[in-house]
């Protein structure tokens, strides 16, 4: 077996969530709309998903240097981000290291659709 890595855990942990009101909502109405991924889940009200999904300067610079430092990630290297969302991981990525060679994908073609400029010229 290989090692756990957990880069993004830090991060939700440090997020406060009213866990007890969410599962007090309709929560079957509110599941099926999230499940769309569409702009309700990304960018609508917080019950179907993230609430407004928006770019946060340095929110992701701890993942992004955490694994530039664990994979030695270096001008040419080559990542793959599966579920990449708006893709603002990448773009803090390539704020480091601007040379990686950098592909996102996600199963929300919104989310894909609302990506930051900087993915349009891969």
């Amino acid at each position: 077996m290989g090692v756990l890595r957990e880069f993004v855990t830090p991060l939700h942990r440090a997020t406060s969530r009213d866990y007890l009101s969410r599962m007090n909502d309709d929560k079957v109405h509110c599941m099926l709309r999230a499940k769309k991924y569409g702009p309700d889940y990304w960018d609508g009200d917080r019950r179907f998903g993230y609430g407004g999904y928006v770019y946060r300067p340095g929110y992701w610079k701890p993942v992004a240097e955490k694994l530039i430092e664990t994979y030695s990630l270096r001008s040419g290297s080559k990542v793959l981000d599966l579920g990449c969302g708006k893709g603002f991981l990448l773009h803090e990525l390539l704020l480091l290291e601007p040379k990686l060679q950098v592909v996102g994908t996600d199963i929300s073609e919104y989310a894909l659709s609302m990506r930051l400029k900087w993915l349009n010229h891969a």
